[in-house]
């Protein structure tokens, strides 16, 4: 397995590349230190599974440039790792086709636990977007993501109207599939569910089919929206 490891810090690349090899072993890391790097890596003849973009290193604009990558290399995961805790943004690059979105602050084990869910064919989604919260080292605040108008809209009436659907869809939820939800949710993945709840890693496969069945949905990611639309 090849992975690519594009940020403008060496201590963040050492850092990632030492974990990663660690944890994935006989994958091959590469390294960039900015977009026209990653980009003649990209465009070169090894074929990469896995891109860690950081998106505030030299010649990049941004999602903008992040879903360029992604769009330009179907055959990679793309997963934004970066500074920025911003929820909206956060959100728009997962809309945009993005495979994760893995905050620094939550640390490398985050990307290793992002990497191991793309691999699977899933999006990594942190528990910041779905909680509405911004985390950093000395404060925990709350932000608010909608979006404030003095008087109200149709769209308004229709985006209430969707959270009330939704949150009546997870009242249907037992306890236990509303807690394995949280858990996927968060990015975790099967095993690490089972691990939390000391249960058998097919009985997580069994609610979670149960969860998609109710929600009305086919994949974690969707049930995550769902989830997130409720909150």
């Amino acid at each position: 397995m090849n992975i690519l490891i594009a940020d403008d810090h060496s201590l963040i690349r050492e850092l990632f590349a030492a974990v990663l090899a660690a944890r994935f072993p006989g994958s091959v890391i590469h390294e960039a230190r900015d977009l026209a790097s990653t980009q003649e890596l990209l465009s070169g003849s090894v074929k990469y599974d896995v891109v860690l973009l950081d998106l505030q290193m030299p010649g990049m604009r941004g999602i903008e440039s992040a879903v360029a990558v992604s769009e330009d290399n179907p055959q990679s995961k793309t997963i934004v790792v970066t500074g920025n805790e911003d929820p909206c943004v956060a959100l728009e690059a997962l809309r945009h086709g993005l495979n994760g979105y893995v905050p620094k602050s939550l640390g490398v084990e985050a990307a290793v636990s992002a990497v191991k869910l793309v691999l699977s064919g899933e999006t990594y989604v942190p528990s910041l977007i779905l909680n509405g919260v911004v985390y950093n080292a000395d404060n925990v605040r709350p932000l608010d993501v909608k979006v404030v108008r003095d008087t109200p809209t149709a769209n308004d009436a229709d985006d209430t109207d969707d959270r009330d659907a939704d949150d009546a869809v997870l009242e249907t939820l037992t306890d236990r599939e509303l807690a394995v939800l949280l858990a996927i949710s968060q990015g975790m993945s099967n095993k690490e569910i089972a691990n939390k709840f000391d249960v058998a890693e097919i009985t997580v496969k069994v609610h979670a089919q149960g969860i998609f069945r109710k929600l009305g949905v086919s994949n974690r990611t969707q049930a995550a929206a769902v989830y997130l639309t409720a909150c």
